[in-house]
């Protein structure tokens, strides 16, 4: 019988209509990563993903999935190093070489069935949204954790947010959106440090001046940095 590896178990994502195959680590999501934390395989539209600068593979996304050609010469690397286990695929210490080819074999043109989930979740609002997204999670897609807890502050249940967004933020530490939605969510829950800090690393991540979401995070922030003085 097979023994089972230390390599990092994928979860694996088709979303037919962008044409992007993603494959993480359980747990993890590929949405808003540090850019040291991502190598860009030529212009292949190949992008690994790691646990830290210089770190071990966690992943890949492949961008134009379905025209990818995983024979071509300025791909070559997928067929060495890293090895993964894809489970989902039926295959331990495979190659990105193998994986992609297993991926388009068992997925072709068709959603796999988080984003078929996340489609129908964007059909939605309110409570039946977060219904729809929380089945998303429970399929393995880490990134409606954001969802969630955006809809969830939008229903005025931010405790309930909070955790989502937190979580989110933990492994997703790249998103100026997220950190806002994260300060919103302690703000209202009386967190107010955290608040602040949320709002500062909006604002560090967010494109230049005239972003809507860092003039948001700034205003928040200057909110609680004036209630701060007035309480000293």
């Amino acid at each position: 019988m097979p023994h089972p590896t230390d390599l990092p178990r994928l979860f694996v994502s088709h979303d037919r209509a962008l044409h992007r195959l993603v494959a993480v680590e359980f747990g993890r999501t590929s949405e808003d990563q540090p850019p040291e934390d991502r190598i860009e395989l030529h212009d292949s539209g190949l992008t690994f993903l790691l646990d830290g600068p210089g770190g071990r593979t966690v992943g890949f996304v492949v961008e134009a999935f379905d025209t990818f050609d995983p024979d071509a010469p300025d791909v070559a690397a997928i067929w060495g190093g890293p090895r993964l286990d894809a489970p989902s695929l039926g295959l331990t210490a495979a190659t990105v070489g193998e994986i992609v080819v297993a991926a388009r074999r068992r997925l072709g043109g068709r959603h796999s069935v988080d984003r078929t989930l996340a489609a129908m979740a964007t059909a939605c609002d309110g409570p039946e949204a977060v219904a729809r997204w929380t089945h998303c999670l429970d399929a393995g897609d880490m990134t409606a954790h954001l969802e969630v807890g955006r809809i969830l502050l939008n229903l005025d249940r931010p405790a309930e947010a909070y955790a989502h967004l937190r979580h989110y933020a933990s492994i997703a530490p790249n998103g100026a959106w997220s950190w806002n939605l994260l300060g919103r969510a302690a703000e209202a829950i009386g967190q107010t440090e955290e608040a602040r800090h949320a709002y500062g690393r909006a604002i560090d991540l967010a494109p230049p001046a005239g972003d809507a979401g860092r003039r948001d995070a700034a205003e928040r922030l200057a909110r609680l940095e004036e209630q701060a003085g007035r309480g000293r």
